[in-house]
């Protein structure tokens, strides 16, 4: 993650992270941090969900984009 995080400052684009809210394979504080270093990043949390969103909740996941995107458009 350290190593991440200065190339993250430098993005300029709408950014979306998304997270597990019941990830027990990356703590929630990554989640936060990524929020942090991403300017203007927006953070999701997908209720009773762990690290596989795309896998476990799909639909909420689409939801989640398209709503995202619709916004930035």
């Amino acid at each position: 993650m350290a190593g991440m995080l200065p190339r993250l400052k430098a993005l300029t684009c709408d950014t979306l992270v998304i997270w597990g809210e019941r990830d027990a394979i990356v703590p929630r504080e990554h989640a936060e941090r990524l929020r942090e270093a991403i300017r203007g990043a927006d953070l999701q949390w997908v209720d009773g969900c762990g690290h596989a969103v795309a896998e476990e909740r799909p639909a909420a996941l689409t939801t989640l984009v398209r709503e995202h995107l619709g916004a930035t458009a």
